[in-house]
């Protein structure tokens, strides 16, 4: 422009000499002059290669890709990530860009689809949202300049081992895996030296678990859980496990030992419910547990100690003799101590004097009745003698 006022932008004409060289630009000014530099960003030279999807748990997934280019350049900012949720058994997905390039396509593809923004200096990038089971994913990335401007024709998609574009699916279902005679012994130790450390025999017992791996899943581990509660189909996603990353061996035995000297948890009385879980390669936890169930031991800690120390049980006094050697009578002198017995005894003697003064009430009666009918009869044979005396004479 030619002053600050002036509006119009206007090329430098020839005169003024302009010449490039590199980085430099050279040009003659003969009047007051304003100066507006303006560039045209190439195309940017960044690609993602080698672009894969791995299953994470979940049924979520992990992107990782090697960035070629000038990814330090202060024009390309970042790369944008599209998801296209697909049916499992086929469907549309973001198709590779080396053979063939639609803008239309492409535009129509990724409308609605775009699920995160990343810097352009990373080369990973994990999907937090879960597919839906049947369902599969396919992936694209694309870079972005400081504009805005989206290159769809370098973009990179998630393909098959063919370099096919195709969709990756996650897997969110457990491990179905079982142990095989998980068992367990509580051992008391008795250990003298044990019980010098603190002078406290609780602290001398020992938990051994004890089971054999079957057949699991390809690259499976387990984890180990001990809760107090008995698990009724208990979620052990918010619990730590004292054990992890387990790997099994078909056909061997494997032994977990915890002792009371190394866990204050460990003593008698206690109920521990132990809890093996397995976890397949993608992350997936069988995190629901119920007993009784193969993967499932309840441990239970008894007192042992007087087993190992009946010479300090006192020996009971001898019992005395029973009354003038008679075990009935001493049999019925410790039952005379006991409340129900003389509630029993007093309800006794109240029938027993109940009943002998019904008895002499009914003799009483008994008595009376007998004069009655013994005068009857008198009455009857003097009648009876009178009328035969009255036949004779008639």
């Amino acid at each position: 422009m030619d002053s600050i006022t002036d509006t119009n932008w206007e090329y430098f004409s020839e005169y003024n000499n302009i010449s490039y060289s590199e980085n430099k630009i050279t040009l003659n000014i003969y009047n007051p002059t304003t100066i507006l530099l303006t560039g045209v960003l190439d195309f940017p030279d960044i690609e993602a290669q080698n672009l894969s999807a791995s299953p994470a748990a979940e049924g979520k997934m992990s992107l990782q890709w090697t960035l070629t280019g000038d990814y330090d350049s202060d024009y390309t900012i970042g790369w944008n990530v599209y998801k296209r949720i697909v049916p499992s058994f086929g469907g549309t997905v973001f198709p590779t860009t080396d053979t063939g390039y639609d803008e239309n396509v492409w535009e129509s593809l990724t409308a609605n689809n775009l699920v995160d923004f990343i810097d352009i200096e990373d080369t990973s990038w994990f999907d937090q949202s879960v597919t839906p089971d049947g369902f599969c994913s396919s992936y694209a990335i694309t870079p972005v300049d400081r504009i805005g401007n989206i290159f769809y024709n370098i973009s990179s998609v998630t393909t098959d081992i063919d370099g096919n574009a195709d969709f990756v699916c996650g897997d969110s279902t457990p491990p179905i895996s079982v142990v095989g005679d998980f068992s367990h012994q509580s051992v008391f130790t008795n250990d003298s030296e044990c019980y010098d450390v603190l002078k406290n025999w609780n602290m001398c017992y020992r938990i051994d678990l004890q089971w054999n791996w079957l057949a699991g899943e390809e690259n499976e581990t387990w984890n180990l859980y001990r809760i107090e509660q008995q698990p009724q189909s208990i979620e052990l996603y918010f619990i730590e496990p004292i054990l992890e990353n387990i790997s099994p061996e078909e056909g061997a035995q494997f032994t977990f030992t915890q002792d009371g000297l190394n866990d204050s948890e460990i003593r008698p009385g206690k109920v521990f419910y132990y809890i093996l879980a397995p976890v397949d390669k993608f992350g997936n936890e069988r995190s629901i547990a119920f007993y009784p169930s193969p993967t499932v031991e309840r441990v239970i800690i008894e007192d042992k100690w007087w087993e190992y120390n009946q010479h300090l049980i006192p020996v009971p006094e001898p019992e005395p003799e029973p009354p003038l050697g008679n075990d009935w009578l001493g049999d019925f002198s410790d039952n005379m101590e006991q409340q129900e017995f003389k509630i029993a005894g007093l309800v006794t003697l109240v029938i027993l004097c109940l009943g002998i003064i019904m008895l002499a009430l009914i003799s009483k009666r008994l008595k009376r009745l007998r004069k009655v009918i013994s005068a009857r009869k008198r009455r009857e044979a003097a009648d009876s003698m009178a009328n035969e005396f009255d036949d004779f004479f008639e």
